[in-house]
């Protein structure tokens, strides 16, 4: 008796989890552009500004934390890591503060667009970054686009 009670609580848990996850999957993705359209200027420039720090400082911890790995011990995925990163820290830099209204103002208007809804601050910022140095970036919305549904 006491094996089958055991038996039908691990059932019932894992029936539980299971209704879980697929509650989970029908949720809606968090819809990045209406959560942007719903903030003023200045919280938009709080949030990338923070968003600058943060990307500089997880870019630098990264990098001493390679350095200070001896080299016969570096997976070479890890490797892979570094180099992307080394790259990615080319375009780190804070922007100034006439960018930075900038990318604001683009990535407010890329998000009026319902097709732009899902894709990521990060992306977005990104994306705007690359407008701004003169790149063609309707490549780049659409990969998003695709990635983000």
């Amino acid at each position: 008796m006491k094996k089958i009670f055991s038996i039908s609580i691990i059932v019932v848990v894992f029936i539980s989890l299971f209704l879980i996850r697929f509650t989970y999957l029908a949720k809606e993705p968090f819809n990045y552009g209406e959560d942007w359209n719903s903030r003023s200027d200045y919280e938009r420039w709080i949030y990338l500004d923070g968003f600058t720090d943060g990307s500089i400082d997880v870019y630098f911890k990264v990098v001493d934390l390679a350095w200070e790995l001896e080299p016969e011990f570096i997976p070479s995925e890890f490797n892979k890591i570094i180099s992307k990163l080394l790259k990615f820290g080319k375009d780190l830099e804070p922007p100034e503060t006439s960018n930075l209204f900038f990318i604001i103002s683009a990535m407010t208007e890329w998000y009026k667009d319902s097709a732009n809804a899902y894709i990521p601050f990060a992306k977005m910022f990104h994306i705007a970054k690359e407008k701004l140095k003169g790149m063609p970036i309707e490549e780049l919305l659409e990969e998003e686009r695709r990635k983000a549904y």
